[in-house]
């Protein structure tokens, strides 16, 4: 019977065979324009794409990954944006994500007409997981897409446009790791470098010091003191301009 086949048939039933035998595993991915949703008024515009991967949908493994840029259409520095992004694949899990970008500590702005990356990282799901969980699982089948909307900014002169809870968390970090710089120097002034040292690996939880230690780390012991020392005066440095607008209320133009 078989032999009596098409040619093309068969070889179809063979592959179809094949997957069968294998759990039906292969991967697809799908890229998902991005649409920025953000108001009218907004001083950021956000374009790109999300890349939806769908891997094993036996199993449930689903993966996004964001690819964006940011510009800035307005006429002024921005020091703070907040951007929420969201999508969904074809199927399984969706995706949500906030994304901060903090210059505070940074010595270069987004300038008007600057164009900032706003990648995100690869995200995983399974059937397994248990966080992020949307009405968007299961084998439901959707019609991908992707939005982005600016939620937040905060410009150079410390007026604010958009949705300040949504700068709650952000904010905050930045008053806490500002307020850390200014611990680790002063402890060096009145104590010294073994001091500052041991209160430095005391210092934990804090984004921008845990990364300079790191960097530092590599360099070797015999300039860890001057590598990490120096890499906290330059941050107070750049901070020092932007310092009261550290602690100041959310105020709105």
């Amino acid at each position: 019977m078989l032999k009596n086949l098409p040619l093309r048939l068969f070889q179809l039933m063979l592959v179809l065979l094949f997957a069968l035998g294998n759990g039906f595993c292969y991967e697809s991915e799908l890229a998902i324009k991005l649409v920025d949703v953000s108001a009218d008024n907004s001083p950021i515009r956000v374009s790109g794409q999300v890349m939806f991967s769908e891997n094993n949908p036996k199993a449930g493994h689903y993966s996004y990954s964001v690819n964006a840029s940011a510009s800035n259409v307005s006429d002024r520095s921005i020091l703070l944006m907040i951007i929420d992004f969201q999508a969904n694949g074809r199927s399984g899990w969706g995706y949500h994500h906030i994304s901060s970008r903090d210059y505070f500590f940074e010595p270069n702005l987004l300038k008007p007409e600057a164009v900032e990356n706003v990648d995100q990282p690869l995200l995983s799901y399974g059937l397994t997981s248990t966080d992020d969980k949307t009405d968007m699982e299961g084998d439901t089948r959707l019609e991908p897409k992707a939005i982005a909307k600016v939620e937040f900014v905060q410009f150079e002169d410390g007026s604010m446009w958009g949705n300040k809870n949504s700068a709650i968390d952000a904010l905050d970090t930045r008053t806490r790791t500002l307020h850390f710089l200014n611990v680790l120097e002063q402890t060096y002034i009145e104590t010294g470098e073994q001091k500052f040292l041991d209160k430095l690996s005391t210092t934990t939880d804090v984004f921008l010091i845990d990364l300079l230690k790191s960097a530092c780390q590599e360099k070797g012991d015999s300039s860890y003191f001057d590598c990490t020392h120096k890499g906290i005066v330059r941050l107070l440095e750049i901070a020092k301009k932007y310092e009261m607008l550290g602690s100041e209320p959310l105020r709105f133009r």
